[in-house]
């Protein structure tokens, strides 16, 4: 008993020698390797948020346009057809507004309008012709006249057709000379208004232009200028008003010569009832200085005069 009892206990201790032996040679092996390098330290950086499942993440305008599509087209679809409907009702309305316009040519009315306007300072300055003319024209209204009335009056006389005759033209002589009187009255009663129109025209211009020439000048000569123009066609537009400087009085005619656009383009001496240098050279200064309206149909050059009547006070 006792040789087997110290039998297991020497296996026992050869075993545990064994395994002590062992263990030695694997923690020298262990040691005898050289050891790993060290891992960097990372720096204290925040990690990236992690991506939620349903969130959408940044797309470019492509992407956008592509998801969206059905929405940009009809858009665009209703844009077009809005253009369509507005353009169409622009071009109905268009159309008839000009179905339902009137179109009036004035330029027949306007040359008319001009030759009148021509006309009428010839006829002013014509006097006796033209009083004559007009009373020719009333007689041969009042004749026409005349004739109507008459006419539907004896159209049943019969056998009185003499006396009917001798009767009316003595109505009508007598018509005639009421009418011819009636009017010279009014032509005279119209040119007495006009003189006298234009006479307190030119007194007021004087009067301005006087003073503005004392204020500017210093000198200071009482009196007014009377003006009147001999250009047939023509009407003034501005005729000069010289201011009144000068000693004494008279009247000057001065010769003008008037371009088509109205601009006087000389000026001299025709008359003068007065040997004052002053009163000429003011007469022809304001010659030159008056404009008078635009003539295009007239020839290049109109010849006319001026007439300045200075009147001291």
């Amino acid at each position: 008993m006792k040789k087997h009892y110290f039998a297991r206990k020497g296996m026992n201790f050869l075993k545990e020698i064994v395994l002590l032996f062992g263990f030695y040679r694997e923690t020298m092996q262990e040691t005898s390797k050289p050891a790993p390098p060290a891992r960097p330290v990372p720096p204290n950086v925040r990690p990236p948020r992690p991506r939620l499942p349903f969130e959408k993440g940044p797309t470019d305008l492509g992407s956008w346009a592509y998801e969206h599509r059905v929405g940009l087209c009809c858009m665009i679809i209703a844009y077009l057809a809005f253009g369509i409907v507005f353009v169409s009702v622009k071009i109905a309305m268009n159309q008839e507004r000009v179905e339902g316009a009137m179109y009036i040519d004035l330029t027949d009315m306007q040359q008319a309008l001009e030759t009148l306007q021509q006309q009428v300072p010839e006829q002013q300055d014509e006097g006796d012709d033209f009083s004559n003319v007009k009373n020719r024209i009333s007689d041969e209204n009042g004749r026409s006249e005349s004739v109507g009335r008459t006419t539907a009056s004896t159209a049943g006389g019969g056998a009185s057709s003499s006396k009917s005759i001798a009767d009316f033209m003595e109505g009508l002589d007598e018509e005639a000379a009421a009418v011819a009187g009636r009017v010279k009255a009014s032509q005279d009663a119209f040119a007495k208004g006009r003189r006298e129109e234009q006479e307190m025209i030119a007194r007021s211009k004087a009067q301005r232009e006087a003073k503005e020439g004392e204020k500017e000048s210093g000198v200071k000569q009482k009196g007014s200028v009377l003006i009147s123009y001999w250009l047939p066609g023509r009407r003034d537009v501005s005729l000069y008003m010289p201011a009144y400087q000068c000693e004494g009085g008279g009247e000057v005619t001065v010769n003008i010569t008037v371009n088509r656009n109205g601009k006087v383009v000389s000026a001299s001496m025709k008359e003068s009832s007065t040997n004052s240098s002053c009163i000429n050279d003011m007469a022809i200064l304001a010659a030159r200085n008056s404009r008078f309206n635009v003539e295009d149909t007239g020839s290049d050059k109109q010849s006319g005069t001026i007439t300045y009547i200075f009147v001291p006070q």
